[in-house]
C-alpha cells in the first residue's frame, strides 16, 4: 500500500507492448498502393467510370466480326447472287481482311494493357499526336475505297447490279461507335488515355 507505482507498472505503456513498435523488432512494411493503369480491372474502373466507352470495345467487335461474315457485297446478274466478304473478294481484299482482323485484336490487348512485352512501343505510339484515330481511321479508309472500287466496278458491266450487305454495315457502324469518344474527348480537349 501507498508506494508509488513502479515504471512499466499497470495501466502504463510497456516497451514492446501491442501496437508499439519495439527497438529492433520485426515490422511490417508499408504495402504500395497497386499501380493504375494496367489490365481488366483497370479497363473495367474506366468502364464504370465512363460508361459511354462502352461504344469502343463495341464497335471493335463490329468490325472484328465484319471480317469474318462473307457479306460485304452482293452482285446480282441475270437472276443469280453472289456474295463475298473480304476474304471473298479478289485483288488486295484478303491482305485488308487480315489487317482488320489482326488490327482489332491488338487494339483490344492495347484498350485492356496486357501486352507488356511491348509496352514501350504502346506507349510510344500513344504520345503521337492523335494515335487514338489510327486503328479505326485505317478501318474507315479502306472501308470507304472497298465502296468505291465496288460501285466502280459494278458500274462497268451493264447487266449487273449492287448490293452491300451486314458486314459492310456492321463494319460502318463499329467505326462510327469507335469514333464517338475519341471526338467527344478531342472536342473538350480532354487526354483520351487519361
Amino acid at each position: 500500500f501507498g508506494q508509488p507505482q513502479q515504471p512499466g507498472g499497470f495501466g502504463q505503456p510497456q516497451p514492446g507492448a501491442f501496437g508499439q513498435p519495439q527497438p529492433g523488432g520485426f515490422q511490417k512494411a508499408p504495402t504500395a498502393p497497386i499501380a493504375a493503369g494496367g489490365g481488366i480491372n483497370a479497363f473495367l474502373g474506366k468502364l464504370k467510370a465512363e460508361p459511354i466507352r462502352f461504344t469502343e470495345p463495341i464497335g471493335l467487335l463490329f468490325i472484328f466480326l465484319s471480317t469474318l461474315i462473307p457479306t460485304w457485297i452482293t452482285v446480282s446478274a441475270f437472276g443469280f447472287k453472289e456474295s463475298s466478304g473480304l476474304f471473298g473478294s479478289g485483288g488486295i481484299w484478303p491482305l485488308v481482311g487480315i489487317c482488320f482482323f489482326l488490327l482489332t485484336i491488338a487494339q483490344a490487348l492495347i484498350m485492356l494493357d496486357v501486352i507488356p512485352p511491348i509496352s514501350f512501343l504502346v506507349a510510344k505510339v500513344k504520345a503521337l499526336p492523335f494515335s487514338q484515330f489510327y486503328v479505326v481511321g485505317f478501318v474507315f479508309i479502306f472501308w470507304v475505297i472497298y465502296f468505291l472500287a465496288s460501285v466502280g466496278s459494278v458500274e462497268k458491266g451493264a447487266y449487273y447490279s449492287i448490293g452491300f450487305g451486314f458486314s459492310f454495315w456492321l463494319c460502318l457502324l463499329g467505326i462510327i461507335l469507335m469514333l464517338i469518344v475519341p471526338i467527344m474527348k478531342l472536342i473538350k480537349k480532354e487526354n483520351y488515355y487519361a
